[in-house]
């Protein structure tokens, strides 16, 4: 049980790439694996760039790779954890440097803080477990910006993680199979493609739950699909040929062409400014029929 793996032992699962239902397979050999994605493998070559940059904000320190060494727990031999970098100052470890690459910055807080994504969160502390380390910094770069974070040592959490990961691996041993269980993970779906890869001519009766949660799942779907166009077309209407679309001061939507002669399109930002949906604190301003101003709760 390694630090990228141990968010997945939870039901449901902390992390956004394993399920517990498909970490289970992968560790019992029923599935290949795939190909890294495009998240982990930009991660992958990003990663000595963003060590880099951590050097430079601390020129007093040695950051070096452990050139792939393993670090096992003695007490139970089947925890183990692999760092990316070493931290060192005056030939004294300060702690342990892990590099990630963000594609939004959904979960992470103050730069200098310990606000990190849940499932890092988690392979902090199980690095940390496993060495004996009390700290670990994390370097994350997002949008050519570069912050750094460092996560100290929770007793609490690591024991959390520990009764988690003995739980999983004694099912593992014991063979017992999981149902699917997180079913709106899409590596539980992934994982039901690869271990059913036929395709016969028998035909299975749904059980009633399945099934009309199956077709109301799709009639919901297409009832969005109508209500997005919808709200896009007013959307259009109202940019014109304005690039950007803001509400209350964020960025909304944008209008965007894909090559010179195309039609542009309206897509939503990256990063949708959903707390405006709450509408609980935002005053309308009005006019009574004294024209004076007043103010009253939306």
């Amino acid at each position: 049980m390694t630090a990228s793996k141990v968010s997945a032992t939870f039901m449901p699962s902390r992390s956004p790439y394993m399920s517990y239902f498909s970490l289970w397979h992968e560790m019992a050999g029923n599935l290949t694996g795939t190909p890294d994605s495009d998240v982990l493998q930009r991660g992958r070559v990003l990663e000595p760039a963003i060590a880099g940059w951590f050097r430079e904000q601390h020129p007093g320190w040695n950051v070096r790779s452990p050139k792939g060494r393993w670090w096992v727990r003695e007490d139970d031999t089947r925890m183990a954890a692999t760092p990316d970098f070493i931290v060192e100052q005056g030939g004294e470890v300060l702690g342990l440097l892990e590099c990630k690459s963000a594609q939004d910055m959904t979960g992470w807080g103050k730069p200098g803080s310990d606000e990190v994504p849940p499932h890092y969160s988690d392979q902090c502390q199980w690095q940390m477990y496993c060495t004996g380390e009390r700290r670990v910094y994390v370097a994350v770069i997002h949008a050519l910006t570069f912050r750094e974070y460092a996560v100290e040592y929770d007793a609490a959490r690591v024991a959390e993680l520990v009764r988690s990961a003995r739980a999983f691996l004694a099912a593992l041993e014991a063979g017992d199979e999981p149902s699917v269980g997180d079913e709106a993970h899409l590596a539980t779906y992934t994982a039901l493609r690869e271990l059913h890869p036929d395709i016969d001519d028998e035909a299975i009766e749904l059980p009633e739950d399945v099934a009309t949660g199956y077709v109301k799942a799709r009639v919901a779907l297409k009832e969005a699909e109508r209500a997005e166009l919808a709200a896009k077309t007013r959307v259009a209407e109202a940019m014109g040929t304005a690039k950007i679309a803001t509400f209350d001061g964020h960025p909304v939507a944008e209008r965007r062409a894909r090559g010179t002669e195309a039609k542009p399109f309206v897509q939503a930002v990256r990063k949708l400014p959903t707390h405006i949906l709450d509408t609980t604190d935002r005053t309308v301003h009005t006019i009574n029929p004294n024209n004076q101003l007043t103010q009253e709760a939306a």
